[in-house]
């Protein structure tokens, strides 16, 4: 999975707060919500993933560029 944001060191919390928030607040009752941490080569990669409808493409884009 491609990351959908990339953020700076010192906000890589509020990201991850929001992307849980977001599944917490979307996934359906009884859904799943997956939260991944790992490091590698010194950078920690973080993707939170739930069982809701998800984030139309156009949005996901915008998202992933910055826009």
């Amino acid at each position: 999975m491609r990351p959908l944001v990339r953020e700076r060191a010192g906000r890589h919390g509020i990201a991850l707060h929001t992307g849980v928030d977001d599944a917490i607040t979307f996934a359906p009752s009884g859904g799943r919500i997956e939260v991944r941490v790992k490091s590698r080569d010194g950078v920690i990669e973080t993707s939170v993933s739930d069982t809701g409808v998800g984030i139309a493409s156009g949005v996901a884009n915008e998202l992933r560029s910055g826009s």
